[in-house]
């Protein structure tokens, strides 16, 4: 699995979309039951629409690599099991509603201080010269502190450390310790605080959901910092096309299926390559009505809104300001993340 796992991480970090595979997919290894690629945009849509294919199970992925099981990690089972992320059928609309009451809210209070918190973080920014990846690791982080002080009336200071990014293809027991260390903490201050105010504790746990969602915007802030005014990309639909914030879905057959032209058998696994299929539908057209960059389907991700809301604000200061800063020179590469919306 995990040569399986390095190769998927080296072609989605080619320059170019793949040309040479006629049907959209291609095999990841030379298993009995291939690990497929899918970079074509209709194929995928008809995969992520599927009833037959479900998220991969990241719980199962996590305890597999790193030989913990779910006793050693309580929080992060806990939050795996309470969110879409994973989740099919009714246990997955069950799940979702329960965040989007929530997550409308944040959306419509984001939008009056989005403009604001952004200038005020770069101008806090008291170097002017930025290294994009720490910058946008921050950004993001700050960006989360912000919708949690705003919506239980808090202090930003007052906020826990925050998890490592737990959605990575190569989990290490001590990262993944830590992070159960310190996803245990925030979701104790958050109930407290919940507690206090006399609000549903479980909302912890959707806060934890939009954080851990949040963390995969790090990519898209790294590349509109060094990327947006050398190819003047200044719309967030675009700027996600070339950026995606999850630049691969997984998926696993229920059963034998049939979907266009591949047949499909019960237990196989799919990455389908949503900066790839982005890419390529660039290629193809001059103006984009929807990036690919949230998903499809029943599992589309639900904090798009959210996303998209920050990434306008950013991007309208960067193009104001970006002259005034000076970036060190990083290589961008796509993160390759397991994650199932």
């Amino acid at each position: 699995m995990q040569l399986t796992l390095l190769r998927l991480y080296s072609i989605v970090n080619q320059p170019l979309p793949l040309t040479n595979a006629k049907e959209g997919w291609l095999s990841l290894d030379d298993e009995e039951l291939p690990s497929i690629l899918i970079f074509e945009e209709e194929l995928a849509k008809k995969i992520l629409k599927s009833d037959g294919l479900v998220p991969i199970d990241l719980l199962d992925f996590f305890k597999s690599a790193s030989g913990l099981n779910s006793s050693d990690l309580p929080s992060l089972s806990h939050f795996l099991i309470k969110t879409p992320l994973i989740l099919n059928g009714v246990n997955h609309f069950r799940a979702k509603a329960s965040l989007m009451p929530i997550f409308k809210l944040i959306e419509k209070d984001e939008n009056k201080w989005a403009d604001t918190f952004v200038s005020h973080f770069f101008m806090g920014h008291n170097d002017k010269k930025i290294n994009p990846v720490s910058f946008a690791e921050n950004f993001v982080r700050s960006f989360f502190k912000e919708i949690i002080s705003r919506e239980l009336d808090i202090s930003a200071d007052e906020i826990p450390e925050f998890p490592d990014d737990v959605l990575t293809i190569s989990p290490k027991k001590i990262s993944l310790k830590s992070n159960e260390k310190r996803l245990t903490h925030l979701i104790l201050f958050l109930e407290n605080k919940l507690y206090s105010k006399g609000r549903d504790l479980n909302e912890a746990w959707v806060f934890a959901a939009l954080f851990l969602g949040s963390q995969s915007l790090r990519s898209s802030v790294a590349y509109a910092l060094t990327m947006a005014s050398e190819k003047n990309i200044w719309d967030d639909e675009l700027l996600f096309s070339k950026a995606s914030p999850i630049s691969v879905i997984g998926r696993i057959a229920l059963g034998d299926i049939n979907i266009d032209k591949l047949e499909i058998k019960k237990g196989q696994r799919f990455f389908i390559s949503l900066s790839m299929i982005n890419e390529a539908s660039h290629h193809q057209t001059e103006k984009l009505s929807q990036s690919f960059a949230f998903g499809s389907g029943p599992h589309k991700c639900p904090g798009r809104k959210i996303s998209s809301i920050i990434m306008k604000a950013l991007l309208d200061f960067w193009r104001i300001h970006h002259a005034e800063f000076l970036l060190d020179q990083v290589k961008f590469t796509r993160t390759v993340i397991l994650e199932a919306k």
